[in-house]
């Protein structure tokens, strides 16, 4: 098993994606063979002497093939057979994961080329999740703060109809540690999370991260806009 990523283990300032899904029309094996290829050279850049695990059993797949650096296939080993008798709602596609650390690893330049190469070097079908993020070192308002005034009543999102607050308390009801906020619900096509990254990573510079998620039209229509602009 290969060590952590690169650039992990210090306070970094940051605006980028931090997690893609998405899912790919599969038209013949050798569709799949290049959209393997290609996740596996990308998977050789971040970690070269990591191996892939053994594949297993998708949730909606036949097959999912997973590396250390977090990237993930799922797929049905090609074009169903002609005349076959099981047919599955996932025939003749592929969906892939790539998580932050893997975004994170790479720098802007290369972030922007594999956005381009994701949605126009092969036959995507639409993005499934998306996930934008920016960590602000030192910050003014921190994710405290961000709970404090929600609680207060002095701070709300436009837009959001819930929220909830993952924070400890003293016995005199002052806040203690680390503290999440979130707007929107777990099932929301968009949500955002405001949380203290440097105890997360255990930085010792302070720092927030904010955190938007974007799922199913919203993040297809999101992603198809940035590849627009990173083109």
């Amino acid at each position: 098993m290969a060590g952590p990523l690169p650039n992990q283990s210090h306070a970094t300032p940051s605006t980028r994606v931090d997690w893609w899904s998405g899912t790919y029309r599969i038209h013949s094996r050798d569709d799949l063979w290049i959209l393997k290829g290609y996740l596996r050279s990308l998977a050789d850049r971040i970690l070269p002497d990591a191996e892939w695990a053994e594949p297993s059993k998708g949730r909606f797949y036949k097959v999912r093939e997973r590396h250390p650096s977090g990237l993930q296939i799922q797929h049905n080993g090609g074009l169903p057979a002609a005349g076959t008798l099981e047919k599955k709602s996932t025939d003749g596609l592929a969906s892939i994961e790539i998580p932050g650390q893997v975004w994170g690893f790479l720098g802007p330049a290369d972030r922007r080329d594999l956005i381009g190469d994701l949605r126009a070097s092969f036959h995507l079908m639409r993005t499934t999740r998306m996930d934008l993020q920016t960590t602000i070192l030192e910050p003014e308002q921190d994710a405290e703060w961000i709970v404090q005034e929600v609680a207060a009543g002095r701070l709300w999102p436009k837009g959001f109809g819930v929220g909830m607050a993952y924070a400890n308390r003293n016995l005199h009801g002052d806040l203690h540690g680390a503290c999440t906020q979130y707007f929107g619900g777990k099932e929301s096509d968009i949500r955002s999370r405001h949380y203290d990254k440097a105890a997360e990573r255990g930085w010792e510079i302070p720092a927030v991260r904010h955190e938007v998620q974007l799922r199913n039209e919203q993040a297809d229509q999101w992603f198809r806009r940035l590849g627009q602009r990173c083109q």
